[in-house]
C-alpha cells in the first residue's frame, strides 16, 4: 500500500507568508515602543526646562529687587554717608564744551 504526501516535499507557501507577516507586525511593534519611549523622554525633558525656565524667572525678579533696592536714593545717601563722603550744596560740574584747538 502507498501513500501520497504531496505537501511534504513543497515548501508551504502559506506558513512562510504567515511568519513574514508576524515577523513585519512584530518589527512594527519594536520601533513603535522605541517611539513612545522617545515620546515620553521629551515630554519629561521639556517639563524639566519648564520648571528651570520659572526658577530662573524668579531668580531674576529676586535680582532685581536687589538691585532696585540697592540704588534707592535713600540707600544711596546711607551708603555715602557711612563712606564718608560729602554733600556738595553747590556742585560744579564738567564743561560739556569741546575743546578748543589753538593754533
Amino acid at each position: 500500500m502507498t501513500i501520497f504526501q504531496p505537501h511534504k516535499s513543497k515548501i508551504n507557501v502559506m506558513a512562510i507568508s504567515t511568519s513574514l507577516i508576524l515577523l513585519a507586525v512584530l518589527g512594527m511593534a519594536l520601533v513603535l515602543m522605541f517611539y513612545y519611549n522617545q515620546l515620553v523622554n521629551l515630554r519629561h525633558d521639556i517639563s524639566k526646562a519648564h520648571d528651570a525656565i520659572q526658577e530662573a524667572t524668579v531668580a531674576n525678579i529676586d535680582l532685581k529687587n536687589k538691585l532696585y533696592a540697592a540704588t534707592d536714593p535713600k540707600n544711596l545717601e546711607k551708603m555715602a554717608v557711612s563712606g564718608s563722603f560729602i554733600l556738595e550744596k553747590d556742585p560744579k560740574y564738567f564743561n560739556s564744551k569741546p575743546l578748543a584747538v589753538s593754533n
